[in-house]
């Protein structure tokens, strides 16, 4: 199966591409870190794997919304 193949059957069948769907998976993992109010978020965007805290909070607000920050107050 090519890659382009793989692609389309995968959203096909979930909905989403692979790269949305690990993103969203990433940031569901970064909002499980969250609730330990002792982690920075800086820890919690290196340990979920993007480049800096910057990039995760863009991405963070992209998949849910709110920032990481509003999301850890609520």
């Amino acid at each position: 199966m090519s890659p382009s193949d793989f692609a389309r059957v995968f959203k096909e069948t979930l909905g989403q591409t692979p790269m949305q769907y690990v993103l969203a998976y990433r940031i569901e993992q970064a909002a499980q870190m969250m609730r330990d109010k002792h982690l920075h978020l800086g820890e919690v965007a290196l340990a979920c794997g993007f480049a800096d805290q910057a990039h995760f909070s863009r991405s963070f607000k992209q998949v849910t919304g709110q920032t990481p920050r509003r999301f850890r107050a609520a």
